[in-house]
């Protein structure tokens, strides 16, 4: 889930988090690309983010339990998929954005 308990992460990660909480600040170029709609005010939904590392790379994250399994069937996540694959094989794809 979008979520993790304080102190389990591995040495050298931040956890952070779009709302405000115990987790630090998030990276400086963090992307928040969607929100989930299961609650109301989308506190406590789930989170798609993207950013650039900056030793090179991305990370893109998403803190929904459905978004893997919605992959074999849901056109649109295959679309996200698909498109982040392209921005990590050629990252001239994403710049700017």
């Amino acid at each position: 889930m979008d979520s993790s308990d304080t102190g389990t992460q591995p040495d050298g990660v931040l956890v952070s988090a779009h709302l405000g909480n115990d987790r630090g600040a998030p990276p400086a170029n963090v992307q928040l690309l969607a929100v989930g709609t299961n609650t109301p005010d989308g506190v406590g939904a789930a989170h798609m983010v993207h950013y650039r590392h900056p030793g090179g790379g991305i990370v893109f994250s998403v803190g929904s339990l459905t978004f893997t399994g919605s992959l074999a069937d849901d056109p649109m996540v295959q679309s996200i998929v698909a498109n982040v694959l392209d921005e990590c094989r050629d990252p001239s794809l994403g710049a700017g954005q």
